[in-house]
């Protein structure tokens, strides 16, 4: 495991380059290796350039990491892995407006709520709201940030609920429903400033948008 020592203190020193060279060393011992740590350790390595590549707006490099990562993590077994692949492998397809990105994303979702990891399957809906935005499918994408937000208000992060309930508001303001856009911008403050934190400057100012067009009829 001298190998994935090297990959880790690389990637500690935000040194990618030794990271990529350290992961290639990894690939080339991996041949014939078929053991599950073995095959976790560099699953995770994978993923993380993968993660890296897609911060850096490198969104094919990072759809090869990602398919590498997720190939490795379907023979560790590792469910909670393989969501996390499906979930990278998702976002990167939705940049490159590739078609097999719903279907990335739907079976993170689904496998993320049978472990019961419902803060991430909460996150997984939310990135395919983005994805049903970029379609028109604005109708598909109020269904699914509705229920992200009762899985918000289950885990009871005020953060995240406001953020659900103005991401409902974008959706009913998009189908001109302002009445509506506006109750959920309005629930979305509300939310934060009864926790005592400051509302985001979208949210208010998306609710001074839609008071402006209500005002307007």
């Amino acid at each position: 495991m001298l190998v994935a020592r090297g990959f880790i203190l690389q990637r500690e020193l935000r040194d990618f380059a030794g990271a990529q060279a350290a992961l290639q060393q990894a690939q080339d011992l991996l041949t014939g290796q078929k053991n599950r740590e073995t095959l976790l350790v560099y699953g995770d390595a994978v993923h993380l350039l993968g993660t890296v590549a897609f911060q850096q707006k490198k969104y094919p490099e990072a759809l090869e990491h990602y398919q590498t990562a997720h190939r490795l993590r379907l023979n560790s077994r590792d469910e909670m892995r393989l969501a996390e692949s499906l979930s990278g492998l998702g976002s990167a397809c939705t940049f490159l407006d590739d078609p097999r990105a719903e279907k990335y994303m739907l079976e993170s979702i689904q496998m993320r709520r049978e472990l019961g990891d419902f803060v991430r399957a909460a996150r997984s809906m939310t990135n395919l709201t983005l994805l049903y935005h970029q379609q028109g499918r604005i109708a598909a994408a109020l269904d699914l940030q509705l229920e992200a937000l009762n899985i918000q208000k289950r885990i009871g992060n005020p953060t995240d609920i406001a953020a659900s309930l103005n991401n409902i508001g974008v959706c009913f303001f998009e189908l001109d429903k302002i009445q509506n856009a506006t109750e959920y911008y309005q629930q979305a403050i509300q939310v934060l400033r009864e926790n005592e934190l400051t509302p985001r400057e979208d949210f208010q100012a998306n609710l001074l948008e839609a008071q402006t067009a209500l005002n307007k009829n």
